[in-house]
């Protein structure tokens, strides 16, 4: 469909330019349908997967630097860079590619992992990629609802972490000790639960686990030592701090069917912004801007299903 799009609030401003990528690039287009958003140095990445293309864009001015064009099958999903020349991005085809975050060459060869993966993270030693499994579609296949633990310098699978209902995305925080999965409930059965898995990157033994409904991609503070979630009820708060901390309700999900799609705490103030769009029909979403007592003090206007929020 063609409908991916960028916006960008300008905070000095006031104001969000939606269709951001178009207007600076003469008319392009992103392509559809766009995953997610990293930042490396000034540029940011976004994977558009229906396209199978990967767009380098200038963080100043919203000029595409480049265009990796991936082949046939190859829809990416997630990307993690680890350095100036080494980033990986997930396929839907099962299979992990790397490639240059400065001059966007491309590896011939793959890595196969467990099916649909979508979440990425990596160091210096390791590649994580979570098989998601693509919730009910493909939960019965093997590796479905895993963690894939890759040997960087062998491209071999180590370990496989289990577990982890509908795996979807993942962070490394702690210096590189500490792994975190968000993993969601499945349709069917009903009655499982998704939640947060934390594990210790050393050991890869689990750690801590927290349940939630339906829950988001949690998002950090800026020390890292606190983490947020929005699940169906509403958005908690986890005190990292503390070993045995249980999730901590800041304020409840208002009764209606919005959905709320991601969470993202400004890392210049207290706080949070929520990425909401409407239960049915194709309608534009915005942007709730919160406090942590869910007083609105901002909603930003966007375009269809906003997915991703980036601070820079």
């Amino acid at each position: 469909m063609d409908n991916s799009t960028l916006s960008r609030y300008d905070n000095q401003s006031n104001t969000v330019v939606n269709d951001y990528f178009a207007l600076q690039n003469k008319g392009q287009r992103l392509g559809d349908t766009g995953n997610d958003i990293v930042r490396w140095n000034q540029h940011i990445f976004i994977p558009v997967s229906k396209s199978r293309t990967i767009e380098k864009i200038r963080i100043n001015d919203g000029i595409s630097d480049g265009r990796i064009k991936l082949s046939a099958g190859d829809e990416p999903q997630r990307i993690a860079i680890l350095n100036d020349t080494v980033a990986y991005v997930t396929l839907l085809n099962d299979r992990i590619k790397q490639f240059n975050p400065t001059t966007l060459e491309i590896k011939n060869e793959y890595i196969s992992v467990g099916p649909a993966p979508e979440g990425i993270a990596v160091t210096n030693a390791t590649i994580f990629v979570a098989n998601s499994g693509y919730g009910d579609l493909r939960k019965n296949e093997p590796k479905a609802s895993t963690i894939s633990v890759i040997n960087r310098q062998t491209s071999q699978e180590i370990a496989l972490l289990t577990n982890v209902i509908n795996v979807r995305s993942l962070h490394i925080t702690n210096q590189g000790r500490t792994l975190y999965a968000m993993y969601s409930n499945l349709n069917t059965p009903t009655g499982l639960k998704g939640g947060i898995v934390q594990y210790d990157i050393r050991t890869l033994q689990e750690t801590n686990r927290w349940t939630f409904r339906s829950p988001s991609v949690p998002t950090f503070n800026t020390q890292e030592d606190s983490l947020f979630v929005a699940d169906s009820a509403g958005v908690w708060l986890i005190n990292l701090r503390t070993q045995q901390s249980q999730p901590q309700l800041l304020f409840p999900k208002p009764t209606n069917n919005d959905q709320w799609y991601h969470i993202q705490k400004n890392p210049n103030n207290n706080t949070l912004w929520i990425s909401t769009y409407p239960q049915f029909g194709q309608k534009n979403g915005w942007v709730s801007v919160k406090d942590y007592k869910g007083q609105t003090l901002q909603t930003l206007n966007v375009l269809l299903t906003p997915r991703t929020i980036l601070f820079f």
